[in-house]
């Protein structure tokens, strides 16, 4: 049946007719292998032909995946939790919370269970799952997810960045996904919470494979998009030390870049704390601007225009948050830190727009740093990603960075850096040489 799924099929009786009496068949068959491939049959359904089956088979089939999910049987139960992970990504049963609620069960046990296959691919599931609470955060109108659901997928994110690479690597992302929707709370519970979310998401940004800090830089980004975070939260000064360090240190360019729009990520000057803090972070970032050009493996010579990209956006994000309106100490530190290292700012600005008014289609984006890129296999390597995008890049469209470019210029020189020569608009070009 499996097999028989593998390509889309054009014949609007064919799914009724497997869901008839074959597939539920298969489901509830006596021999393990036969079930899971019953499963994985399931996991090609698209959401078109999901929604267009009869209700009663769709209640059917989610009932017997619930039922499969917890078999005694390791290749079952792995089929049942991938095939659940795939099914989150439907709408219509994202926004379903008695689904929510049943699969989040089944993962949680799944996750505890002996068997590293299990675990893997349910970490897997309770990534993609953790991806469809934030999108359902962004629809109105939006029901948080029920307090213990989030804290026993919580606990078992907490449990999981303690086990093989393979779950470590999709509990970090659970991890930066509850973070972001982390309801806003003073509670001395919460702060610990957040302290140690941040305390897993540092550490396996620190250290493990180039997908795992990847993966990790990434997950921090989407914490810090949490539109909740209060102003200059106790470990985020950690934070940003962190990840300027590893801005500025990574060999693997890639790290670095998701890195750059991690810091990026808070909307708000407050949540970035002190103004020292925030000086701070713009000259590690003008000093890894300069870092950008040297390179221990040659190989990441391809990603050394994304990341210098990356650099500017961030940098044009940390120097607009600022009130600047009188005078007031804010604003004494920023020129100081202007005297410092504005320049080599300034002209790496004016080195982006030159190059962005050169390009009409140019798309200043950082293609490759979508860091949660991980295959329903569980097995951490490269390929598309099953889950759903939470992250945008920093840089947005090629319009609005230009915009950002000279609005962060402008004010570096009210900053009073001198400035470069501003590189003439192509249109204006065209008119001198007619």
């Amino acid at each position: 049946a499996a097999a028989a799924a593998a390509e889309p099929f054009r014949d609007e009786t064919f799914w009724p007719t497997l869901m008839q009496q074959l597939l539920p068949d298969a489901l509830q068959d006596a021999a393990p292998t036969v079930q899971a491939g019953a499963c994985d049959c399931l996991a090609t359904l698209t959401e078109d032909v999901f929604t267009s089956l009869a209700k009663h088979h769709r209640i059917l089939c989610l009932t017997l995946l619930f039922s499969l999910g917890r078999s005694e049987h390791p290749p079952v139960k792995a089929a049942a939790a991938r095939t659940l992970g795939m099914f989150i990504l439907f709408a219509s049963l994202r926004a379903d919370g008695l689904f929510v609620a049943d699969m989040a069960a089944v993962v949680v046990d799944a996750l505890a269970d002996a068997n590293l296959l299990v675990r893997a691919r349910a970490a897997w599931t309770a990534g993609n799952l953790c991806d469809a609470l934030v999108l359902n955060a962004s629809q109105e109108p939006y029901e948080p997810p029920h307090k213990s659901l989030f804290r026993s997928l919580l606990c078992a994110a907490f449990a999981g960045m303690k086990d093989n690479e393979k779950v470590r690597a999709h509990a970090v992302r659970m991890l930066g996904c509850l973070g972001r929707i982390y309801p806003p709370d003073t509670s001395s519970e919460a702060e610990r919470d957040m302290r140690d979310v941040v305390g897993y998401m540092l550490e396996a940004a620190s250290s493990g494979s180039v997908k795992s800090r990847w993966n990790a830089c990434y997950a921090m980004g989407n914490m810090l998009r949490n539109p909740h975070l209060p102003d200059n939260p106790p470990w985020m000064k950690d934070t940003l030390a962190q990840l300027a360090h590893i801005v500025q240190s990574a060999p693997n360019f890639k790290v670095r870049i998701n890195a750059t729009q991690a810091l990026a990520a808070p909307r708000r000057r407050g949540v970035y704390g002190p103004t020292d803090q925030l000086v701070n972070l713009i000259e590690c970032l003008a000093a890894a601007l300069d870092e950008a050009d040297s390179m221990q493996d040659f190989s990441e010579f391809k990603y050394q225009a994304n990341l210098r990209t990356q650099l500017s956006a961030t940098l044009v994000h940390l120097l607009l948050l600022p009130q600047l309106d009188g005078a007031n100490s804010e604003r004494a530190e920023l020129t100081a830190m202007a005297t410092r290292c504005g320049s080599r700012v300034h002209q790496a600005l004016a080195d982006q727009l030159e190059q962005l008014l050169k390009s009409k289609d140019a798309q200043p984006t950082a293609a490759d740093a979508s860091a949660a890129a991980v295959d329903a296999d569980g097995d951490g390597d490269d390929g598309a990603r099953s889950g759903a995008s939470t992250s945008t890049s920093a840089t947005g469209d090629s319009e609005s960075f230009r915009t950002g470019l000279q609005a962060a210029m402008a004010r570096l020189e009210l900053l009073g850096v001198v400035c470069a020569p501003r590189p003439m608009p192509l249109n204006a070009v065209d008119k001198g040489s007619s």
